[in-house]
């Protein structure tokens, strides 16, 4: 069971990194509405969304496919990291609580992929002594 993880997390990161688009598009339960409804319309609470991740998970599947391609391997324990990370971006992005945690891992998230992206890159082309 465990190799076939490691499988998945050093050869298959592209397929890992769509799972995350699971978890943004749950059901809308209507807690994020507020206001008074009167015929001028409904008001609703949009600043603790971040609308900008679609676009880095794009990125991330992306870059990942290309690695996929060229048949290089990624790092197991940066994998595992990076995907925790974005997956608890994805779990607690409509929560304007913790927004600025959210960025936050967003970014670290979006390190540890130039950092995975890179290292698979040199060691893939790294010229052998």
């Amino acid at each position: 069971m465990m190799n076939k993880i490691k499988f998945l997390f050093e050869t298959k990161m592209y397929l890992i990194s769509i799972l995350p688009y699971v978890f943004t598009f749950r059901p809308y339960d209507g807690s994020e509405t507020y206001g008074i409804n009167k015929t001028v319309g409904w008001a609703f609470d949009i600043t603790g969304i971040s609308f900008y991740i679609l676009y880095f998970l794009l990125t991330f599947f992306l870059g990942f496919s290309l690695l996929a391609i060229i048949k290089t391997k990624t790092n197991f324990i940066l994998s595992i990291l990076f995907f925790l990370g974005i997956s608890y971006c994805c779990l607690f992005q409509n929560s304007y609580k913790n927004i600025d945690l959210i960025d936050n891992l967003l970014l670290i998230s979006t390190f540890l992929y130039i950092l995975i992206f890179i290292n698979s890159i040199y060691l893939k082309f790294k010229s052998p002594k």
